[in-house]
């Protein structure tokens, strides 16, 4: 579901086709203990996602816990979503009103492709590394 790529630093995460807060909380619990770096930048990708299934309740519960972990010092934390689909970009949309800019532990953006996101991130020369990951992440 996701893989760090050390060397540029950043969390590259596909999403499956059915979203739901299980999978959110899943990940979550992954950077809670320790199996993905807390400081590195995120690129999830929600190109397969076709259906939702997180109702506002979960979505509050997921963003204030993500929230609670986030640090209270240092750099922020810039995560790019890929969102060619209307379920998908109206869920992240909506996930990243729980993070706005003036808490600045966490700067979201969305975007419709994949080089536009890694341009905003820095991290276009990472592109290979980014494809690869992607294509082998194996999804439910």
């Amino acid at each position: 579901m996701w893989t760090p790529l050390k060397s540029a630093r950043l969390h590259v995460i596909r999403q499956p086709a059915v979203l739901t807060a299980s999978t959110i909380a899943a990940l979550m619990r992954e950077v809670a203990e320790g199996r993905a770096a807390p400081d590195f930048d995120i690129l999830a990708d929600f190109s397969d996602v076709t259906r939702v299934d997180i109702s506002m309740s979960e979505m509050v519960q997921l963003a204030t816990a993500r929230r609670a972990a986030l640090p209270e010092t240092g750099p922020a934390i810039h995560t790019a979503s890929i969102c060619p689909g209307e379920a998908a970009r109206d869920y992240v949309e909506t996930w990243n009103t729980f993070f706005d800019e003036a808490n600045r532990a966490i700067v979201t953006r969305v975007f419709d492709q994949l080089d536009p996101a890694l341009d905003w991130l820095g991290r276009q020369n990472a592109r290979g590394a980014v494809v690869e990951a992607l294509s082998a992440m194996k999804l439910d």
